[in-house]
């Protein structure tokens, strides 16, 4: 009898555990919740103590007296950014991120004393967008990859508005606006971050990049600073495009503090009103191409740098269209457009000439430079300018300095780029002379976009139903144009 017992009870349990089997049970598991403080909570930060990854807090307007510790996947969203208000009462990190994907959105994040707005280390894929962030030390303090920080009114910190430090890397930082501040935006020994279309204002430092290399600094406006942009550190293979930098003691400079800035690119910026719109300092290898430099005191200034390459710039109505001073060589000058600089190349170097010559000029027929005090003439054409016939380059050189710097090939009329439809090359969004593949790509991988979306970039846009002009979009009409184009190459 007790026999039987046992092994029906047995029979029982293993068809128990077969059904279950069966029926793959699975763990319950909660959905994303939505907590509300102070209406469940009457703190911030406890109301993150009962949350998990993947809830939200929504915070209704007020202001919160505490300094938060974020440790869970959660979106902590304002009810207002303007009257919705943490405040870490001066003594301590106002939120300190300590997990992955967070979003902190439509706060003022304030008085964090001599710590940060916001600190994220190691903690990386956070989404800081939309707050005010004053009054800290440093404003959002990160060290991790893949942030996105972006639409913050970053003001009034001691040290940085917004810090990219040791090793962050594929951050963006875009659309912040970053006021009086030591640095705007600071990147130490950082790479593959982009930081554009940010308003920077009223610093020392507007963007400095230290130790970096392969960052883009694109669409920025800068203004009343002491350097615009400024590299240090030996940062290397940086593109700094399409940013208007005016008003500054510096525009863009290059330092060689503890180590030379190379393989840059600075192209297609406007610089203007400041004592030196470009200024390198021991730099080499550098290509500073497209820009508008004007209404500086110097336009351009080479201190001891070498194998940097100018062209196709306007430097016009600068005191100083460029000073070198006798270590600055070899240099390469050429397409650029010097127009009605007090100077176009400063007196005090005239008599001094370089170690060796620069050059100012390509082979011919390519040419050199447009200098608007040129007084040749141009009946002649060919290498020697002695064959019937003029072909838009001076029969007679341009004397650079009185020493051994010469145009040989000086442009009769200001040198125009004429390939709108080359955006691109190996290098994102810095032009290589042709209309290939890259330029396609780019202009369809951008296809469908408008000014708005996210994904719009003015450089793809290239044409509207007005040919040239754009219609911020990018269409049919900008991949038709790239195409009909398609293999042209300027040589």
């Amino acid at each position: 009898m007790v026999k039987r017992i046992v092994v029906g009870t047995a029979f029982v349990f293993l068809s128990i555990s077969i059904f279950l089997l069966a029926i793959d049970i699975q763990p319950v598991t909660s959905e994303p919740t939505t907590r509300i403080v102070p209406d469940e909570f009457e703190k911030i930060q406890w109301a993150i103590g009962n949350a998990s990854d993947g809830d939200t807090i929504f915070v209704r307007a007020g202001t919160y007296h505490e300094n938060l510790v974020v440790d869970k996947r959660i979106s902590l969203i304002g009810e207002n950014k303007y009257s919705t208000i943490i405040d870490g009462g001066k003594i301590g990190i106002v939120v300190e991120i300590v997990a992955f994907s967070i979003t902190i959105y439509n706060f003022t994040i304030q008085n964090g004393g001599s710590h940060q707005g916001i600190f994220a280390v190691s903690y990386g894929g956070n989404n800081i967008t939309c707050n005010i962030i004053r009054n800290n030390t440093y404003g959002v303090y990160v060290r991790s990859y893949e942030n996105t920080i972006t639409g913050n009114t970053i003001n009034n910190h001691t040290n940085h508005g917004i810090y990219l430090g040791s090793s962050s890397g594929n951050n963006t930082v875009y659309g912040n606006n970053v006021t009086s501040s030591t640095y705007g935006i600071r990147l130490v020994s950082s790479s593959n971050n982009t930081i554009s279309d940010n308003r920077i204002t009223d610093q020392e430092l507007g963007i400095n990049l230290r130790s970096s290399y392969n960052n883009t600094i694109s669409g920025n406006n800068i203004a009343d600073t002491i350097s615009g942009i400024y590299a240090s550190h030996s940062s290397s293979s940086n593109i700094i495009s399409m940013n208007t930098v005016g008003n500054n003691v510096n525009g863009i400079y290059f330092d060689s503090a503890f180590g030379q800035p190379y393989n840059n690119t600075i192209s297609g910026n406007q610089i203007t009103n400041s004592t030196d719109g470009v200024y390198f300092s021991l730099a080499y290898n550098n290509t500073v191409s497209g820009n508008n430099i004007t209404n500086n005191v110097y336009g351009l200034y080479l201190l001891d740098s070498y194998n940097n390459t100018v062209s196709g710039n306007d430097i016009a109505l600068n005191n100083n269209g460029i000073f070198y001073d006798w270590h600055s060589a070899p240099n390469k000058f050429f397409h650029n457009n010097f127009i009605d600089n007090t100077w176009q190349i400063d007196p005090t170097v005239l008599d001094v000439g370089t170690q060796v010559p620069n050059s100012w000029n390509r082979s011919y027929p390519d040419g050199g430079n447009y200098w608007s005090d040129y007084a040749g003439v141009d009946l002649y054409s060919g290498p020697y300018q002695n064959e019937t016939g003029s072909d838009e380059i001076g029969d007679t050189v341009y004397n650079v300095d009185y020493i051994n710097n010469v145009d040989h090939y000086p442009l009769m009329k200001p040198w125009a780029f004429s390939m709108p439809w080359d955006i691109t090359g190996p290098t994102m969004w810095v032009p290589d002379g042709k209309c290939d593949i890259r330029d396609i790509a780019t202009v369809a991988k951008l296809f469908g976009s408008e000014v708005g979306d996210g994904r719009y970039d003015v450089r793809a846009d290239i044409t509207g139903p007005i040919h040239l002009e754009k219609d911020g979009k990018i269409d049919i009409r900008d991949i038709a144009l790239v195409a009909i184009h398609f293999g042209e190459e300027y040589s």
